[in-house]
């Protein structure tokens, strides 16, 4: 049997239809935050790049303060006779703050790793 059809193909078979291409939004300068805690719950959110720093900075302090206090809570909670490694567990956290907090402060260092 002869194929008919203009392209030479037989135009009776149903072809896949192949989805649209999605438009990708232009890539941005922007700082993202995705937060998810299991169940507790999920949070977004962007950082102008002049303010991606500070968003940096801001983070590392905060995870070492939640983390000393945990870590000195647990170990409190675990042996209570323990009180003075956790009060070096709570100096240690806040030094590895003010480090996070000053350390791109000091003279000569530039933004961007030239100095």
């Amino acid at each position: 049997m002869a194929d008919n059809s203009p392209g030479g193909r037989d135009q009776g078979l149903a072809q896949p239809e192949r989805p649209a291409p999605r438009a990708e939004p232009p890539p941005t300068g922007f700082a993202e935050l995705d937060i998810s805690v299991g169940p507790a719950g999920h949070a977004h959110g962007r950082v102008p790049p002049e303010q991606a720093h500070h968003f940096i900075t801001t983070s590392g302090i905060m995870g070492s303060v939640v983390t000393g206090i945990s870590g000195a809570v647990l170990t409190l909670h675990v042996a209570p006779g323990l009180a003075g490694l956790a009060l070096v567990e709570l100096v240690l956290a806040l030094a590895a703050a003010l480090l996070i907090a000053f350390g791109g402060r000091f003279p000569g260092r530039q933004p961007g790793g030239t100095e």
